[in-house]
């Protein structure tokens, strides 16, 4: 059962999130941050009694690490983080996060290994970490829908795993036993080097993927199929 835990915490947390991650400085978008109902807060939705169940800063320019007190948040139900600037490794307290349906932390530059502690999140539903530099190895307890392609990670692809819905690891050259692994209820598994390219593109470039992007400009990295057409596109002109 998660901690309950007071509004004057979740605040608290929201705050030193908006502090951690540069908001005074990266954030695209800070609309009603610290105005007095931290429920207007851009990205923050609350349930009838005031707490946080939604966190939603998608692309929002977040930067550095995603701090240690996101467990005081502990309604929250999704989180997504996702294509923003994250240096460092998933915080194991976000493992306290129980009521957690969805965590997406997908395009970012986060580190290391997922925690193990993220198999007692029991409601998830939803873990999308692809395109990062994760590295190690799975935990083999995960549920429902993994999204892991274009990281580091090193695993056979147990049968605990393959009891998920959906499990993508492509991109992830060390990964084995992934075309031997049975899903159930006509679960998808997708891994290999099959639509690497497609999978990765936009992402900061990934070892993993072989014949990858070989072209590189202001942030941008683009299969070498794609570099001519990339060039005369209105994102590349319009930077």
């Amino acid at each position: 059962m998660a901690l309950l835990l007071t509004i004057e915490s979740q605040i608290a947390a929201l705050t030193n999130l908006f502090t951690v991650t540069g908001g005074n400085v990266t954030w695209t978008n800070t609309s009603n941050w610290f105005e007095t109902n931290h429920c207007s807060w851009f990205g923050v939705t609350c349930d009838q009694n005031q707490n946080v169940v939604k966190l939603l800063l998608r692309n929002n320019g977040l930067t550095n690490r995603i701090p240690e007190d996101i467990m005081q948040l502990s309604y929250l139900q999704e989180l997504d983080l996702s294509e923003n600037v994250f240096f460092t490794r998933i915080p194991v307290q976000i493992c306290q996060l129980k009521d957690c349906k969805q965590i997406l932390l997908n395009r970012n530059n986060i580190q290391d290994e997922i925690p193990q502690c993220m198999c007692e999140m029991q409601n998830l539903e939803v873990l999308d970490v692809s395109n990062n530099n994760i590295s190690g190895y799975l935990p083999n307890c995960l549920r429902k829908t993994l999204h892991a392609n274009c990281n580091n990670i090193h695993n056979e692809i147990s049968y605990k795993l393959a009891n998920m819905s959906e499990i993508d690891v492509r991109c992830n050259t060390h990964i084995t036993n992934c075309d031997d692994a049975q899903l159930n209820n006509n679960g998808v598994t997708l891994c290999g080097e099959q639509d690497c390219e497609e999978s990765c593109e936009n992402t900061q470039p990934n070892l993993m993927c072989k014949t990858h992007y070989s072209y590189s400009d202001l942030g941008y990295y683009v299969h070498e199929d794609h570099i001519a057409e990339f060039l005369k596109s209105e994102e590349y002109t319009g930077i």
